[in-house]
């Protein structure tokens, strides 16, 4: 009677990696007996794993801490651009009220002006009868 030896995937042994040419490195699984023998090499599934080429040299957290400064400065720009508006509406407005009060000291003396000279009219007017 021949005994027949079971097979279980990834256990004991684990992986085993097959270099390869090619952009994705393939991983052959190691298939262990009950008895706890590796069989021969190459005889296991393989399976492509797929490697993305970076053109810099920067590591994996790197893309993402970028995309968050970038939406950081956005966010930034933003609300000083929002600073920038309201400070600019408020330098209107103090423009616009100092305008006013010049105007209206400006109105203020020509009507003291005004009832100066009347009443000095009025002086001659009443001394004369």
């Amino acid at each position: 009677m021949s005994v027949r030896p079971s097979y279980a995937r990834g256990s004991g042994v684990g992986w085993a990696w097959v270099n390869s040419a090619s952009m994705c490195v393939p991983v052959a699984w190691v298939w262990v007996n009950s008895a706890g023998m590796v069989p021969v090499a190459g005889t296991g599934s393989v399976e492509p794993i797929p490697l993305s080429v970076r053109p810099s040299r920067e590591g994996l957290g790197q893309e993402t801490e970028r995309k968050r400064k970038a939406a950081e400065q956005r966010a930034m720009r933003v609300a000083m651009a929002r600073k920038r508006q309201r400070h600019e509406a408020e330098w209107r407005e103090n423009v616009r009220s100092k305008a006013a009060s010049r105007e209206v000291d400006k109105d203020l003396a020509q009507s003291q002006k005004v009832c100066e000279q009347l009443d000095s009219q009025a002086v001659n007017t009443y001394a004369a009868v």
